[in-house]
């Protein structure tokens, strides 16, 4: 099958859906199907880039919000007339992508909505009243349009209902196929270092539409140092507001207990971050599904999450805690109680790689993908 993947992630990735899609496009091209992935970049002019085996086409486009993805399908509709590009089917990977009608088989990955999302952001100035009315315009428009136009649609998680209100589609009509992870290399540690100084790990974009759950984590740290002052916290990734989440941390008196480590590209260096956790935490007021927690289960980490949508369907008593949005006592809490018992919170580690490998490795989750894909070329053969 030739199979053409069409997104708005930058190469070498950043962040989880670029991960995803480099992922999804590896496991493909094992199986003996035809990849090819389309994104965009900041000039005016097409480049082709090879990555991790895979053929990729970073297309023009004008950053000028909201209008920047409607000159980006412009480009991207001309690009893909040309003869060479013969697809059985294309994927379309939400968010911020256009919804382009080739006469093509296709189907749409949601990773997340854009509508419930911003819903849930919080005003605290300029970029996040923008962020709040790029969603509800530009975003709720092009993922109606996907809904709209495509075959199947397959998301990371089931939806529910309420989340999707604002769309005139149904939960059941969307395929929840998960996120895949590479259980043989994220491998736990035969035996985890004995540490003076256990730590807490996050890893994800420092922006705005994360940044309130981890002023909350910030905020969380005081109430753990209380009883255990030897925990560490430790960050991974990059965004502008780790400006502000330091001066949080530096109010708040915790500053000497968070390390930012910024983006680690090295699989390697990340594999040992979350190998050598304590706990993992997501302390997310709406999310997907983030890469980031498979990765730390199938390392045998612990998790704590707070109580959003689909949270429960990944994390149980048995893998970690759940606990409520916008509580960083109850993030303080949960974590305390994991680090009191280490024999509970090794078996908890055991739990969390068990289910990685039961659901969540790319073998079961592309799989299922290949299974919308054919799906979706079913259908058009019978339209």
């Amino acid at each position: 099958m030739n199979i053409g993947i069409i997104t708005s992630a930058q190469f070498p990735p950043h962040e989880g859906i670029g991960h995803y899609v480099t992922n999804l496009g590896k496991y493909l091209t094992t199986k003996g199907h035809g990849v090819t992935i389309f994104t965009r970049n900041s000039w005016l002019k097409t480049s082709r880039l090879e990555f991790a085996g895979l053929n990729i086409y970073q297309l023009p486009y004008l950053h000028i919000p909201p209008a920047h993805v409607h000159f980006h399908a412009i480009f991207l509709r001309r690009f893909l007339q040309q003869p060479q590009f013969q697809f059985d089917v294309l994927d379309f990977q939400s968010p911020l992508v256009p919804a382009i009608n080739l006469n093509v088989p296709s189907v749409a990955m949601f990773h997340t909505l854009m509508i419930p999302a911003v819903q849930r952001l919080e005003l605290v100035g300029l970029m996040t009243l923008l962020i709040k009315a790029q969603g509800f315009t530009l975003s709720r428009s092009l993922e109606q349009a996907l809904f709209n136009q495509v075959q199947v649609c397959y998301s990371v998680r089931p939806f529910e209902p309420s989340e999707l209100i604002s769309y005139q589609v149904k939960a059941q009509q969307i395929i929840a196929v998960g996120i895949g992870v590479h259980d043989t290399f994220l491998e736990p540690l035969q035996q985890r270092p004995v540490s003076k100084s256990p730590y807490i790990f996050y890893a994800g974009r420092l922006d705005y539409g994360k940044w309130q759950g981890l002023l909350d984590l910030v905020y969380s740290i005081k109430h753990v140092i209380k009883y255990r002052p030897d925990v560490r916290f430790l960050f991974a990734g990059e965004g502008h507001l780790k400006v502000t989440l330091e001066k949080v941390a530096i109010k708040e008196g915790v500053i000497k207990h968070i390390e930012f480590v910024g983006l680690v590209s090295d699989r390697l260096k990340m594999r040992q971050l979350y190998q050598e956790a304590a706990v993992y935490v997501q302390p997310a007021y709406y999310e997907g599904v983030p890469t980031s927690i498979l990765e730390a289960m199938a390392s045998e980490t612990p998790i704590v999450y707070t109580d959003i949508p689909g949270a429960r369907d990944l994390i149980t008593p048995e893998e970690g805690r759940i606990v409520p949005v916008k509580q960083p006592q109850a993030i303080a809490q949960a974590i305390l109680e994991i680090l009191a018992d280490e024999a509970r919170r090794q078996q908890m580690g055991r739990a969390c790689r068990e289910k990685v490998f039961q659901h969540y490795t790319w073998d079961i989750v592309g799989q299922k993908i290949f299974n919308c894909y054919e799906q979706a070329i079913n259908r058009w053969g019978q339209s």
